[in-house]
């Protein structure tokens, strides 16, 4: 392989009655958690038990906010005015920074969740609050971004530390983005076709829907944790990694 694989997940986004996700069977094969925040999911007993769990397991802890959209799981846009949208960055990174170390681990980066980290790839607004947000929290965080993104742009203008990401069970369009998940065939299901698309990742390089290898730096691979066969994709890839 060319480079060590680094494998994050988002978890602890269930809430009430609803199960979203196998954080307890997951967390052995991840290297980073990044935990809900409570606004696209995660209420605050689903929140402590995964994070606890990640703690002891010696992973890489994570702040995940999002837009308050619960219902929506946080996949719907919303037009919040700067100051605001900081202000309900600030919220949620405090929550999970606060347990994180109530608990004994340490915060190690930030990722945005769902149409608040899409935004950030092309909108100034949501890429300087996430930035401004976290250079006064703690300018030593990875901000988790995709790469020649917006966010990406505005993090390093400001000096801030930044994680290239890529993600072995979406589909990408020609110019490097994800293929809307709300379009056919956006999301990877089988983990035979995860791998390949994580051989292609471990060499900065992705294939597109229309067959086209591209570029695509990475220095981490997210696996969606709310995926239904997220279990089978990281325990196939990493078994075939060591394999290999």
């Amino acid at each position: 392989m060319n480079k060590p694989l680094h494998i994050n997940c988002d978890m602890a986004e269930s809430y009430g009655n609803f199960r979203i996700g196998r954080d307890q069977e997951l967390i052995p094969y991840v290297d980073a958690c990044n935990i809900a925040c409570g606004f696209h999911g995660g209420d605050a007993a689903s929140i402590e038990s995964t994070l606890m769990m990640a703690i002891k397991a010696g992973k890489e802890i994570g702040a995940h906010p999002s837009y308050p959209d619960l219902s929506g799981f946080g996949r719907r846009y919303m037009d919040i005015p700067f100051e605001e949208l900081k202000s309900i960055l600030n919220y949620q990174i405090a929550v999970i920074k606060g347990l994180t170390e109530h608990f004994g681990g340490k915060l190690s980066h930030i990722k945005a969740h769902g149409a608040l980290y899409n935004q950030a790839m092309i909108a100034e607004k949501e890429a300087l609050a996430i930035a401004e947000v976290v250079s006064t929290w703690n300018p030593e965080w990875e901000i988790f971004v995709q790469p020649s993104g917006m966010l990406q742009e505005v993090a390093q203008s400001k000096g801030l530390r930044v994680r290239l990401e890529a993600f072995a069970d979406r589909v990408y369009t020609e110019n490097g983005t994800l293929k809307n998940r709300n379009q056919d065939r956006s999301i990877i299901h089988q983990p035979e076709s995860a791998w390949e698309q994580v051989q292609l990742l471990l060499t900065d390089q992705v294939k597109t829907e229309t067959g086209k290898i591209i570029s695509m730096p990475n220095s981490t691979i997210c696996i969606h944790g709310d995926h239904p066969h997220a279990l089978d994709i990281v325990r196939f890839i990493r078994s075939k990694y060591l394999s290999d």
